[in-house]
């Protein structure tokens, strides 16, 4: 198993619009093949940033849903929102 943990930070008054584009690559995300979960979450102390957390059945299963129409499509919506670089977090179950 593969988990996924990306940081957006985006610009506070671009906020309404981020979570609607998280909305829907959450919907399409569902959908993907070798997808155990998908959530996306928001910080309590700064609402501006938010985390979505994947987990795939593999590395592969991953790598495919990051060449999806839908995702590359997403990451340029999410792009205009930004106040700073996404920082993902990859880690890999051992135990």
């Amino acid at each position: 198993m593969l988990t996924d943990l990306i940081k957006f930070t985006v610009i506070k008054d671009r906020l309404t619009d981020a979570i609607a584009y998280m909305r829907e690559q959450v919907e399409n995300t569902r959908r993907d093949e070798g997808l155990i979960s998908v959530s996306v979450f928001q910080s309590e102390t700064d609402p501006a940033v938010l985390y979505m957390l994947l987990q795939w059945e593999s590395e592969e299963t991953a790598k495919a849903h990051l060449n999806k129409p839908y995702d590359l499509e997403f990451r340029k919506k999410m792009d205009l929102t930004l106040a700073s670089p996404v920082e993902p977090f990859v880690w890999r179950q051992i135990i």
